[in-house]
């Protein structure tokens, strides 16, 4: 009873652990690889019950462990886990330890376990003092999952991704978690080099949505390969998360700390009053900062991650690299000037108004945002997509670029502009002002602003074309298939890839140029008695802009194909498959090798056919002593089809089957009852003779089997068949039909 009762306590006690508040949560699923032992020896009834109890640690350990609010078994500090010792990424490990981004579970941190989506949700909401949660309803989640909050922080943050919504505990692959980081940082840019990534030579595997984002990692230093290549589908480790997290805000203060050099990313935390401080390598005000104001600060850039930002002021002798604002609420409003510099504005993901001045360069990343430019500008460059820029009386900007990814935004312009591009499609420019010239890279954008000149680089491609394919309804055997594509409206002189396709697989790629004949398909088919009796035929146009926006037209057509008839095939294949087909038991008198070895279905038609057996039913039986089968045909003279082949045992030596054709003559639903054995049903075959097909051997008048034999040479000259096959030619084969044993 005291072992009892103690084991409902350490439950109690462990239940109690995993109902505590979140505030003292620790790292997400990292240990899903840990097993709770059960290492009590009791009783029976009391392993059960402990098994039961153990269960329910370790579906919690699964899905959350290393979130327990302290370890499972007291630990020394860091030193006491035992598989970090000599791991590369200790150090980071402890550091990441003593920021409580992980605690550890049953002794272990498992650094080599993949990271998961909800994992990374959790790590890096820990990390930027994410607290703000939103509606997560659509999601589908129960809201009982050890990660259902992190999820709706990570939503609010705008680092959740619907993309790993699939199975959130399943690995998360290197480019998914390296565009977690980019986001939750915000270090994409709105022209990337992408040029970085050509030093991998598995770039091309990474997903559109992703590029962005990796190369941001990759020029900044952030993220490099091994042995010339990323591997971006590769999982990845909770150590190598970690270690990326780190290089990016390698620091953490939570005060407002002053005359602070350093080149390395600093993480603060909460409102700040910083002056006189440099941040070669960047700072982060995480999600409590509401109030920031530097003064006399240098920083190559600024990120504002706040849920609410109050106020930001910039005084002195400020200077800005790249001021990125990813609040997600309040105004901002932006005003440089009398000794402070921003040099490039960045609005990324978040909400609230921004307004500013005194910024010669403009960035929009995030998306349904809406800036007002205040002040003359040099230029603004635009990805996010629905965005709404205005441009006030009396204010000019010199260049607003409306990237590919920035569909759906509005630019209202009541002052000027020299120049607006549009490669997005959707866009609305609007306004009392005037623009220099409109660029338009991308067709239908909605221009009713007034304007001087209008430059048409819409590449039209394949805008409005179509393309038909023109073949044969209906195919003669043995024909070549020839077809033709006709191009519609297409907009002459564009060189596209073409390629063919039969029933699903390309069999031929050219490149074409519209307003030209495009080349003909011709196919010959590989002819068989059991060919298809029709083909599918595309054509397939497609064609990338040059704004990479891919294009693609098709049609495809059915044409019906006829076969040669059953002569055809017979008169083909007769002389070998006659060949094949001899007399003589071939095996070794087991059931396993007859039911390793048999003819083809269709050389067993071709031979039935070839020999020109004929049935005064619709029916004929081949019974083939070499493979110790029966086989069973529907139709007529040369054209029987095999519906049915049994395995069989027949006369074995000194009783063979003797060999020619006869036919089926009458059955005996009760069969045959000796002293000995009974068999049932009979069909008689053969007539004058005791030839027949029947069942295996029962004993007399009974349903249990005497003998069991089949598959090979047994009887005493009939034909032994399982019950359902004998039943088969009892209820279906009618007499008269033509045996044939050979």
């Amino acid at each position: 009873m005291r072992v009892l009762l103690r084991l409902v306590r350490r439950r109690d006690k462990v239940f109690r652990r995993l109902s505590r508040d979140s505030r003292t949560a620790g790292y997400a699923q990292a240990g899903g690889e840990a097993a709770a032992g059960d290492r009590r020896s009791v009783a029976s009834v009391l392993k059960l019950i402990l098994r039961l109890f153990t269960a329910l640690l370790i579906i919690a350990a699964v899905a959350a462990a290393l979130l327990l609010p302290e370890p499972a078994y007291s630990l020394d500090g860091f030193d006491a886990f035992v598989d970090v010792a000599d791991h590369w990424a200790r150090d980071v490990l402890e550091r990441a330890y003593h920021d409580g981004l992980i605690v550890g579970y049953e002794g272990s941190l498992f650094p080599d376990g993949s990271v998961s989506a909800a994992q990374a949700y959790t790590i890096l909401n820990r990390m930027l003092g994410a607290t703000a949660k939103a509606d997560i309803s659509s999601l589908g989640l129960s809201g009982g999952e050890w990660y259902h909050d992190d999820v709706s922080k990570a939503a609010y943050l705008g680092t959740y991704s619907a993309k790993n919504n699939t199975d959130l505990n399943a690995p998360l692959s290197r480019q998914d978690a390296f565009a977690m980081l980019a986001e939750a940082f915000q270090l994409a840019e709105a022209k990337p080099d992408l040029s970085a990534l050509t030093a991998f030579t598995d770039s091309g595997m990474i997903d559109a949505a992703n590029v962005t984002a990796m190369a941001a990692l990759v020029s900044k230093g952030l993220l490099g390969g091994s042995g010339g290549m990323l591997s971006p589908a590769k999982a990845t480790t909770r150590a190598e998360f970690l270690t990326a997290a780190y290089r990016i805000a390698d620091l953490s203060m939570s005060d407002s700390a002053v005359k602070i050099d350093t080149a390395k990313g600093v993480m603060h935390r909460g409102s700040a009053a910083l002056s006189d401080s440099s941040f070669r390598g960047g700072i982060w005000f995480d999600c409590s900062s509401s109030e920031i104001s530097l003064q006399n600060v240098y920083a190559q850039s600024v990120t504002i991650r706040s849920h609410e930002l109050k106020s930001l002021d910039l005084s002195g002798n400020t200077k800005i690299g790249r001021l990125i604002l990813a609040a997600q609420s309040g105004d901002t409003y932006i005003a440089t000037g009398n000794g402070s510099i921003v040099e490039v504005l960045v609005v990324g993901s978040g909400a609230g108004d921004v307004v500013c001045s005194g910024v010669g360069t403009i960035e929009i990343t995030g998306s349904g945002r809406s800036i007002t430019i205040n002040s003359n500008a040099a230029k603004v460059v635009v990805t996010g997509a629905n965005n709404t820029i205005y441009i006030p009386p009396r204010m000019k900007v010199g260049t607003i670029e409306l990237l590919g990814s920035a569909g759906g935004t509005r630019v209202i312009t009541d002052g000027s502009a020299d120049v607006i591009d549009v490669s997005c499609s959707g866009a609305q420019l609007t306004g009392a002002g005037v623009v220099r010239t409109l660029v338009f890279s991308q067709p239908g954008t909605v221009a009713a602003v007034r304007h001087e000149n209008i430059v048409d680089a819409a590449d039209y491609g394949l805008l409005g074309a179509s393309v038909s394919v023109n073949t044969i309804d209906r195919l003669p055997a043995g024909r070549e298939l020839r077809a033709t594509a006709t191009i519609n409206d297409a907009l002459p002189g564009t060189t596209c890839a073409m390629t063919w396709y039969v029933d699903g697989s390309a069999v031929m790629h050219a490149a074409i140029v519209t307003g030209e004949i495009p080349p003909t398909l011709v196919h010959s088919y590989e002819y068989d008695r059991f060919m298809r009796r029709s083909s599918v035929i595309k054509v397939e146009i497609s064609y990338t802009t040059n704004l990479g926006d891919y294009r693609e037209i098709s049609d495809e057509a059915t044409v019906n194909l006829d076969n040669y008839n059953i002569e055809y095939y017979t008169r083909r294949d007769a002389e070998w498959v006659l060949e094949k087909v001899t007399l003589g038991y071939k095996g070794n008198y087991t059931l396993a090798w007859a039911e390793a070895n048999d003819l083809s279905a269709y050389e067993k038609e071709v031979w039935v056919n070839a020999k020109g057996y004929k049935s005064k039913t619709a029916y004929m039986i081949w019974i083939n002593l070499a493979y110790q089968r029966v086989n069973i045909f529907e139709g007529s003279e040369h054209n029987w089809e095999l519906i049915r082949s049994c395995i069989v045992g027949t006369g074995g030596p000194g009783h063979g089957t003797a060999t020619g054709v006869c036919a089926t003559t009458y059955k005996q639903i009760a069969g045959w009852t000796t002293s000995r054995y009974t068999c049932r049903p009979v069909v008689r075959f053969r007539e004058g003779t005791g030839y027949a097909f029947h069942s295996r051997l029962y004993y007399p008048g009974s349903d249990r089997l005497t003998d069991d034999r089949i598959g090979f040479p047994v009887s005493a000259g009939c034909i032994r068949m399982y019950d359902e096959d004998i039943w088969y030619i009892f209820d279906n084969i009618p007499e008269g039909t033509t045996v044939v044993i050979h």
